[in-house]
């Protein structure tokens, strides 16, 4: 029976797959059947349909999908279901196209707590490689993305891989991706001491708008220092922000 709703499920995904409100329905139905499931196998299930639906490239559809892959993963703490997730990760993060890689990119924190070290390694230099691809899926929802991952990995790890990352788009030559590294300086800043702040962000948010013609950047800008202030020492603050 199982099998039988599934390839019933795919068929209306390709049927339906310009119907945004449609196959919304279909995410949240897929959510709703895991309270049935009497296994992780059963629930495994319902994660393919769900990982088609995230590629689709219809960002209302693919955002609904993602979530519910999130939940759809939450409280299944077995190799199973997460061992799944993380071949997802694998399968989307070396897609060419735009929407698997985010898929990618937001799924490495749900998995990452629930595999091997090898597996947790492995989703590291995903996430590392995806952040310096070009069109990067990294910078939609910068700052959610870089939460959820600082959540499920050690401290060393933000010091190291996600300050590489953050340094790398605070110098971005595009405005934008500039601004998103300023949003969500302070979840990487939290892993840092005061006496390391300046040496390790403010130099480079400092000249995040060397010419001063991005009135978008000053806004971030305003907002981010004051994210961080309690990261820096009073003679920076007196110096330098005020």
């Amino acid at each position: 029976n199982s099998r039988l709703t599934y390839s019933y499920i795919i068929e209306i995904i390709e049927q339906m797959d310009n119907d945004n409100d449609f196959l919304i329905k279909v995410c949240e139905g897929l959510l709703d059947l895991k309270s049935f499931c009497t296994n992780n196998k059963e629930i495994s299930i319902l994660i393919h349909p769900l990982k088609i639906l995230s590629s689709l490239d219809q960002p209302a559809v693919r955002d609904k999908a993602i979530n519910c892959l999130k939940k759809l993963a939450e409280g299944q703490e077995t190799l199973s279901t997460n061992s799944t997730i993380f071949t997802c990760v694998k399968t989307a993060a070396n897609k060419t196209s735009y929407s698997p890689r985010v898929v990618a990119a937001a799924l490495i924190p749900v998995t990452y707590s629930h595999v091997t070290d090898k597996k947790q390694e492995e989703l590291r230099k995903i996430f590392k490689r995806l952040a310096f691809e070009e069109n990067s899926p990294l910078v939609e929802d910068l700052g959610l993305k870089q939460e959820a991952f600082k959540s499920v990995v050690s401290k060393s790890i933000i010091r190291s891989d996600l300050l590489e990352i953050w340094q790398s788009f605070i110098t971005d030559p595009i405005d934008i991706i500039r601004i998103k590294a300023l949003e969500c300086a302070h979840f990487v800043a939290s892993a840092f001491k005061v006496e390391e702040t300046n040496d390790k962000f403010f130099k480079f948010i400092k000249q995040v708008d060397p010419n001063k013609k991005s009135w978008r950047i000053r806004y971030a800008l305003a907002e981010c220092l004051a994210n961080i202030m309690h990261k820096l020492d009073k003679d920076t603050i007196k110096k330098e922000v005020l």
